[in-house]
């Protein structure tokens, strides 16, 4: 898990952990709708979607998840943190123009 604390990041794990094999297969037929409806519930529902899926042994569903562009920007920020961390990954090529 991400270490994030609280009882409504709490509570939504749990309810998504129920459902993860179903979520999993949500979000590979259809990652905008099945992320953007989660998050509805707000960044704890973001961040517990997200650890639910990683502890699932699912990362790439994820990765492949942020192609889409019906995810909505501040939803697909939270999983990029998580799944990349804080500095935003960059073709090398434009680390030699700056």
């Amino acid at each position: 898990m991400t270490g994030s604390t609280g009882t409504n990041y709490t509570d939504k794990y749990g309810e998504l952990m129920d459902k993860s094999k179903f979520l999993v297969q949500a979000i590979e037929q259809g990652p905008g709708a099945t992320v953007n409806s989660v998050a509805t519930g707000g960044p704890a529902s973001v961040k517990a979607l997200v650890d639910v899926v990683l502890d699932s042994g699912h990362r790439m569903v994820l990765v492949k998840a942020l192609n889409s562009p019906a995810i909505a920007g501040w939803v697909r920020a939270i999983i990029e943190e998580v799944l990349y961390g804080t500095s935003k990954q960059s073709p090398a090529l434009f680390r030699y123009l700056h």
